[in-house]
């Protein structure tokens, strides 16, 4: 597996979680845990872990697409496609 979609994994996991945690958690949280989500201080550390899930996200999908294929992996993916459509 090679660097960009290793990264692009990543990305993607860590981008899931934060949108998870900002449309569904608290919602679902609310039902079943409210202290948690009642709590100042315990709002702050979920707070501080979506920013950093956002940032992890943001940081490693802008890596992957940055990146420029080297000529292993252009050669791979063209041995693939013709591996595949046989």
């Amino acid at each position: 597996m090679s660097k960009k979609s290793k990264l692009s994994i990543i990305g993607i996991v860590t981008g899931i979680i934060a949108v998870l945690m900002l449309f569904v958690i608290p919602f679902v949280g609310i039902y079943f845990n409210s202290d948690f989500f009642n709590n100042k201080q315990d709002s702050i550390w979920y707070f501080i872990l979506f920013l950093v899930l956002t940032a992890t996200a943001n940081i490693t999908l802008e890596k992957s697409s940055r990146q420029q294929i080297d000529v292993d992996e252009a050669r791979d993916i063209k041995l693939n496609k013709i591996l595949k459509s046989k």
